[in-house]
């Protein structure tokens, strides 16, 4: 029998130690054996970091250090050079980053880690979300099936009774929310691009990006974005992005970033889409994208502050959006 490729999963906590444990709960069930779990704590203001080890650290554990200068991430990590590897057991490892580095630049960090360990694949999963026991039997085999360097699993609601993901045709996400396509006939069908909830990422692809962009997901971005921007990258090197059918994960939306009403996730989706918009659009796309993007966010503005008063803080995240935007602001918001 062939030896199982090596997976690093990679989940990134930021405050959010209760999901995070829920989610290594649900990894507890995996039908497979080679993979590692490598959570980062991105800069937690809380006890994450505490709980996280006090739940999972056996007697075995000892503390070294990352060092991340040596693994060319210097544009990741300002002025950082180490951050701190807890072996919690066999297969659970703990990265701890000072300061918050956004999801992009949280994921940069764990998968230069899974790739100096040998990593065949990198797959990304929120923290608050958790896994069918036979996830990775079919991302592999999607993966191998059709040579495809990006698979997504199918994102349902926690109980499994809505569907959040399956694949979405660009540009539409680009100009609203987009519209998601089943085609639950096949075991698995192309999208343009898979939600960075639930990513596998193969380690030709990583290896690629970052000899053509110095990064793996765009951290200027910080979050939102990546995951569209990276598959969209990988489309125009020639690799296929794939939804599996069977590949399950439930996830409970948005809970960290604080979901669609949010102001900080308002400013980010607004901004970035313009980011996204001047990279990847076709100039006919383009010159579209700019006739109808400004008015749309401010019909929203208006909508939102009409049906709720409150949303003020959400109307000027959204300005704020647009003007960092157009300005070509990028990294972490000043607000967040």
């Amino acid at each position: 029998m062939s030896k199982q490729p090596l997976i690093y999963i990679i989940i990134l906590n930021w405050n959010g130690w209760q999901d995070t444990l829920k989610c290594l709960e649900s990894l507890q069930t995996l039908n497979y054996q080679n993979y590692v779990v490598l959570i980062i704590d991105n800069g937690s203001e809380n006890d994450s970091v505490q709980q996280i080890k006090s739940c999972t650290k056996d007697r075995s554990s000892s503390d070294v250090y990352f060092e991340q200068s040596e693994v060319s991430i210097s544009l990741i990590v300002e002025k950082q050079i180490y951050s701190s590897l807890t072996i919690l057991n066999k297969n659970i490892l703990l990265i701890t980053s000072p300061s918050n580095l956004g999801f992009s630049g949280g994921c940069n960090l764990g998968i230069t880690y899974s790739l100096q360990q040998m990593a065949d694949y990198v797959f990304l999963l929120n923290n608050d979300a958790s896994v069918h026991p036979d996830i990775f039997n079919h991302l592999l085999s999607a993966s191998k099936a059709a040579n495809a360097a990006v698979v997504g699993a199918r994102v349902l609601d926690e109980k499994g009774e809505q569907t959040l993901f399956a694949g979405k045709d660009w540009p539409a996400p680009i100009f609203v929310s987009g519209t998601a396509f089943f085609k639950l006939e096949q075991q698995f069908w192309e999208s343009t691009y898979v939600e960075g909830s639930s990513m596998l990422l193969r380690r030709d692809l990583l290896e690629q990006r970052l000899i053509d962009n110095s990064y793996f997901l765009d951290p200027s971005l910080f979050m939102y974005g990546e995951d569209v921007d990276i598959s969209i990258y990988a489309r125009h090197q020639g690799y296929k992005c794939l939804i599996a059918r069977d590949a399950i994960i439930y996830h409970k939306a948005s809970k960290i970033s604080g979901g669609q009403g949010n102001p900080r996730t308002c400013y980010y989706c607004t901004r970035n889409r313009i980011y996204l918009a001047n990279c990847w659009l076709s100039l006919p796309e383009k010159a579209l994208f700019h006739v109808y993007y400004v008015p749309s966010r401010l019909i929203i503005i208006l909508i939102k502050i009409f049906l709720k008063p409150q949303n003020l803080n959400v109307a000027r995240a959204i300005i704020s959006g647009l003007l960092d935007g157009y300005r070509g602001v990028k990294d972490k918001w000043v607000r967040h």
